[in-house]
C-alpha cells in the first residue's frame, strides 16, 4: 500500500492501479481483507477530476496494464483519464463484490457509497458515461446490501459468535450477488477492450 501512494500524481495512476490489483489478488488468494477502496477513491478525488479540465486529444486509448506511468503526451488528456476511470470503476466493483457476502457488508459499504454519490453529484455532468456506470454500480450495491440484510433476519446467533458469523452466506459465491454479477460484466468488457488495444498496438 505504501508503494501505491509513493508518487501521488496523475502521471503514476497506472502504478497505483497495478498495486491495487495485486493487493486484490493477494486478498482473494489468502482470504485476508485488504482495505484497498480508499486507494481507488483517492484517484477519483484527485484534482484531475475535481478541478482541472481535461485536455482534448486524438490519441488512442492507453492500455494501463502495459504502463507504470502515463507517457508525457497522455498527461492531463481526456483519453488518459477515461482509461483511468474504466480501471478504477472495475476495481471498485471487484472490491465491493468480494465483500458482498460478508455479514457486515451493509454497514461496511456505507462510507464508500457516500463518497461515490458525492463524486457523481459533483463531476457527473463532466463524465456522463461514467456517471451512468457509477449509478449502475451503486444500484447493485444497494441490492446486494438488501440481500445480506434479508439473510441476517434468519440468523439465530449473537454477534459475539465469530465462528458462525464467518460462516454467514458461506454457500453463496460473491460473483452470484447483484454487485458480483455486475463486476463480472465489467471484467468481461475490460478484457475485450484490452485485447483490441493490444491488437492495435501490435499492428503498428
Amino acid at each position: 500500500m505504501g508503494v501505491a501512494r509513493l508518487v501521488p500524481t496523475a502521471k503514476y495512476f497506472p502504478l497505483r492501479i497495478h498495486c491495487i490489483g495485486l493487493l486484490l489478488r493477494l486478498s482473494s488468494a489468502t482470504g485476508i481483507y485488504v482495505p484497498v477502496l480508499p486507494l481507488a477513491i483517492e484517484i477519483l478525488e484527485s484534482p484531475e477530476f475535481l478541478g482541472r479540465r481535461p485536455v482534448k486529444s486524438t490519441l488512442k486509448p492507453l492500455p494501463l496494464d502495459a504502463h507504470l506511468k502515463a507517457p508525457k503526451e497522455y498527461e492531463h488528456t481526456r483519453v488518459y483519464l477515461e482509461s483511468v476511470l474504466e480501471s478504477v470503476f472495475g476495481i471498485l466493483a471487484d472490491t465491493v463484490a468480494a465483500q458482498s457476502v460478508r455479514i457486515a457488508f451493509p454497514e461496511w459499504v456505507v462510507p464508500a457509497t457516500l463518497q461515490l454519490r458525492r463524486w457523481r453529484k459533483r463531476v457527473g455532468k463532466s463524465w456522463t458515461r461514467f456517471s451512468k456506470q457509477l449509478q449502475g454500480l451503486l444500484e447493485k450495491i444497494d441490492q446486494s446490501a438488501r440481500l445480506v440484510q434479508q439473510n441476517r433476519t434468519k440468523l439465530d446467533f449473537s454477534p459475539s459468535n465469530l465462528t458462525a458469523a464467518n460462516q454467514f452466506m458461506s454457500t453463496t459465491e460473491p460473483n452470484s450477488t447483484p454487485v458480483g454479477t455486475y463486476a463480472a460484466s465489467l471484467r468481461k468488457v475490460r478484457a475485450q477492450q484490452r485485447a483490441l488495444l493490444l491488437e492495435a498496438e501490435a499492428a503498428e
